[in-house]
C-alpha cells in the first residue's frame, strides 16, 4: 500500500459495499496486532481501496 492508510479507509468507507465500510470500521477500532491481521486477511481490498485512492488524488490534482 503506497496510500496513505486514513485514505483508504476513507475510500472504503464512502465507496465501498457494506462488508467492505464495516472492514474500514474494524480496522479503524482495532488494535496495532489486529489491524495487521486484517491488512494480512484482506490486503486484494486494502490494495483494490489504495488504488482508488491514487487515482482520486490524481484526479483531484489534475484539476487544481
Amino acid at each position: 500500500m503506497s496510500a496513505n492508510i486514513s485514505t483508504i479507509l476513507t475510500m472504503m468507507e464512502r465507496y465501498g459495499g457494506s462488508f467492505v465500510q464495516h472492514l474500514a470500521t474494524l480496522y479503524r477500532y482495532g488494535d496495532a496486532v489486529n489491524r495487521q491481521k486484517l491488512e494480512i486477511a484482506f490486503a486484494e481490498y486494502f490494495d483494490e481501496y489504495a488504488e482508488l485512492a491514487r487515482v482520486h488524488a490524481e484526479r483531484h490534482e489534475a484539476q487544481s
